[in-house]
């Protein structure tokens, strides 16, 4: 039994130095050259292995730490958008219209933010209302004490 174990290891290894000898790809013969006289200068053949590489486009192991050249040159300057238009304040009192209950006719105003209902005489947030007509609009009392005229708006 230990012989046939001899045998087989034997056969095993055998077997896997050929398989390795086949594996490898030869080497090419080298040439014998005679080596160059001594008065003459050793001249060294230009090989693939020490032509200069081209510039690279870009380092591959830079991770945008630093931004990219600017193109400013390459591109037309975009002139600074301009600034928006500023918005005009909403007026503290705006009349939108009127409405007619019990015979009376009250104005529609937005005063401060809040929509009121004022008839002759009346008041709201300081302005008082001295006159309403559905044609020509109405007059109103300022908290300052100036008279106001608005106009339905449109």
């Amino acid at each position: 039994m230990r012989r046939r174990a001899a045998v087989g290891a034997l056969l095993g290894v055998g077997l896997a130095a050929i398989a390795f000898a086949l594996g490898r790809t030869p080497q090419p013969e080298r040439a014998l050259v005679a080596a160059p006289a001594a008065h003459e200068p050793r001249s060294v053949p230009e090989s693939p292995a020490t032509a200069p590489e081209p510039a690279l486009a870009r380092n591959p192991f830079d991770y945008a730490d630093v931004p990219p050249p600017s193109r400013a040159a390459d591109s037309p300057r975009v002139s600074a958008l301009a600034p928006a238009p500023t918005l005009m304040p909403e007026p503290p009192v705006r009349l939108t219209g009127f409405v007619r209950k019990g015979g009376k006719v009250r104005a529609a105003l937005f005063v401060r933010g809040e929509m009121v209902l004022l008839g002759i005489g009346e008041a709201s947030n300081g302005f008082t209302l001295l006159a309403a007509d559905e044609d020509s609009g109405v007059r109103l009392r300022d908290p300052q004490g100036a008279e106001l005229v608005l106009a339905v708006e449109p």
